[in-house]
């Protein structure tokens, strides 16, 4: 890819060239749209199972 400021070309990594690195990618994110961008809005929804008040004996 080139990089329109200085005219150079940089290496992109491609889809799993992060595999295996314990990189987690947050579920609802679209790698094909500004990560920035997704990064700044309300996190998503978490579960709540498992949470809060135990479970009764």
């Amino acid at each position: 890819m080139k990089d329109t400021k200085t005219g150079r070309f940089v290496t992109v990594k491609g889809v799993g060239a992060l595999a295996g690195s314990g990189f987690k990618v947050r579920s609802g994110v679209d790698l094909t749209k500004p990560i920035a961008k997704q990064a700044f809005k309300d996190p998503a929804p978490r579960s709540t199972v498992g949470r809060g008040t135990p479970k009764r004996a």
